[in-house]
């Protein structure tokens, strides 16, 4: 089988097309880690249903079986159903795409392509390289990979990798309760007890801030009632909140994630439940949706009591869905914010980031670190919930009932986290992969994210930005054209 290799022409404005017949793989063996098989597929699955493709050129495009199932036709019919000719080797893609210390008492020690066939086509040398010349120079130059040439190449990389993987030894974790987890697609990279219940603190606060942010605007004012900022635990955080002041939304969700403000966190709950109670039954109604079974939350922020406890696997999930949500991640992204003046304190407070591993100048700081929770009470002890990403994969790790080995326990956890996954898609010959928030990424043999790039797959041409991800529906850096399903646009 001849493979025809159409070679991008600079920045040139025509697409050479190509008719490709998309040639049925008998076998293409597939590596299964944690529940994950991985395996080549014969009809590009939707993204919905199929997270990784091995061994192919292009992502998975999801108007052909949206079409189908509109028309009531077979899947494989609408796949394969293009008697035409024209186009049979197309596939697109479907991309959518914080508290340490906190003052002594209950809470004084908080965190202190295409399938991997051949392609033959009529396109020609001369015709791989019209274009206008002086159009090329003026724009810069991507590099380019052929997807199903580099497909090609993948079986003699993948055994070791399988091997680097398999030796793979999992860090000593101090703390009672931990686990590693991938936000999106929900494997557990390691854990510890995770479903063992512990009190959780104030990383309680996570799914405060995720609720809130599903019920309410950030415009919203809360105002703030005598229940909610009086009959506090002695010692337990609080901005200086009092009966009558009115508040925004958005900035009790600064004071709630960044300050850990306990009685910030009782208004919350009234404003978006009418008491907190009600907002109880919320927490853990919408906690039992998220797959949590081992959680039962009885107020809003965390402080001590027995009917509150949750294990390291139910935060995770819960840690996942608030860091997918734009509000919270938003909140989470802030180092520094400016409170409100307050009817009994007049001064704007500012308010700082006191998870150590989002603080540049700290020696806990961990670069890929996007977000997070602190909590600690007597019962408790430290615990530590941390959102990281890195080669489009975003990890969540979480650590309870530790005695100041959180934050060196956590570090553990994302390194080894984030060296599976990519071993696991080296070994696997992954080339395009669903990561954060379900958009596309391209992966070289090592399992590392290409970046800046322009790939061939299935006769199209695809994008990958600074950051990883596939480009939709945009004009890329060079002066082209993408669709909403990544494809390059003549």
């Amino acid at each position: 089988m001849a493979m025809t290799c159409v070679a991008k022409a600079g920045a040139a404005k025509t697409k050479v097309r190509v008719l490709a017949l998309v040639l049925m793989l008998a076998v293409v063996d597939g590596f299964g880690f944690a529940g994950h098989a991985f395996a080549a597929t014969v009809v590009p699955p939707h993204p919905d249903t199929g997270v990784v493709v091995v061994g192919e050129e292009a992502p998975p495009e999801a108007s052909v079986q949206e079409t189908a199932a509109a028309s009531g036709g077979d899947t494989g019919a609408a796949a394969q159903g293009q008697a035409d000719g024209q186009a049979a080797g197309q596939a697109g893609a479907a991309a959518d795409g914080a508290q340490g210390g906190e003052s002594a008492g209950a809470q004084g020690g908080e965190g202190a392509g295409a399938t991997a066939a051949d392609q033959t086509g009529a396109a020609s040398g001369d015709a791989a390289q019209t274009g206008d010349a002086s159009a090329q120079a003026e724009l810069p130059v991507f590099p380019q990979i052929d997807a199903g040439a580099d497909a090609l190449t993948r079986a003699d990389g993948m055994s070791g990798a399988q091997a680097a993987l398999d030796a793979l030894g999992a860090p000593t974790i101090y703390s009672e309760g931990a686990i590693v987890i991938n936000a999106d697609t929900g494997e557990v990279y390691l854990g510890k007890n995770q479903e063992k219940q512990f009190f959780p603190a104030s990383i309680t606060k996570l799914m405060t801030g995720l609720l809130v942010a599903e019920n309410a605007s950030p415009a919203d004012i809360v105002a703030f009632s005598k229940s909610a900022t009086t009959n506090l635990e002695s010692g337990a955080v609080v901005l200086g909140v009092s009966e009558g002041d009115k508040i925004s939304v958005e900035d009790c969700l600064h004071g709630l994630l960044m300050y850990s403000a306990n009685e910030v966190a009782n208004g919350l709950a009234e404003h978006v439940a009418g008491s907190m109670d009600a907002f109880a039954a919320l927490m853990n109604e919408r906690a039992a949706a998220l797959g949590a079974t081992g959680t039962h939350f009885a107020n809003a922020n965390g402080l001590n009591d027995p009917n509150h406890y949750s294990t390291p696997h139910d935060m995770a999930r819960i840690a996942a869905a608030a860091f997918a949500n734009d509000t919270v991640r938003s909140v989470a992204a802030a180092r520094t914010y400016r409170f409100p003046s307050l009817l009994k304190n007049h001064l704007i407070q500012t308010l700082s980031v006191k998870h150590k591993m989002l603080i540049p100048s700290d020696a806990n700081y961990y670069p890929d670190a996007i977000g997070g929770k602190t909590g600690y009470t007597s019962l408790a002890g430290n615990t530590l919930v941390t959102v990281a990403q890195r080669d489009g994969t975003r990890l969540v790790a979480v650590v309870m009932k530790s005695s100041s080995t959180h934050y060196a326990d956590t570090k553990r956890l994302l390194d080894y986290g984030f060296s599976k996954a990519k071993l696991e898609r080296a070994a696997a010959g992954v080339l395009w992969a669903q990561g954060i928030g379900g958009g596309w990424y391209y992966y070289d043999a090592n399992g590392s994210m290409v970046t800046d790039t322009w790939i061939l797959g299935g006769g199209n041409w695809y994008f990958v930005g600074s950051d990883g991800r596939m480009a939709t529906d945009t004009t890329t850096p060079d002066g082209y054209y993408v669709g909403a399903d990544g494809v390059w646009v003549d």
